[in-house]
């Protein structure tokens, strides 16, 4: 039986591989766009989106960025007490 993170793996070895440096058309933009949401929507993360399809992180990050509601919260606990200061 397939496991979650098996399911994962597989997606990421379907995202395609573009040249460093390439500069993208609008169109492959869009194509790249509808290859990677899925598999971002999947559980996959900006890192092994990059990795993956050898564009840096920023360009995924930026990617997902413009598509609405498309990008998860950073999760964690983001109100830790060494970040707060006694006053």
């Amino acid at each position: 039986m397939a496991t979650p993170d098996d399911d994962l793996a597989r997606a990421l070895a379907q995202l395609p591989v573009i040249p460093k440096g390439k500069p993208l058309s609008v169109a492959e933009r869009a194509d790249l766009l509808a290859a990677v949401l899925p598999v971002y929507r999947a559980g996959a993360t900006f890192r092994q989106i990059a990795a993956q399809t050898h564009r840096s992180y920023g360009s995924i990050s930026r990617l997902l960025s413009k598509e609405p509601d498309s990008v998860r919260g950073r999760g964690g606990n983001t109100r830790c007490s060494a970040c707060r200061r006694s006053t």
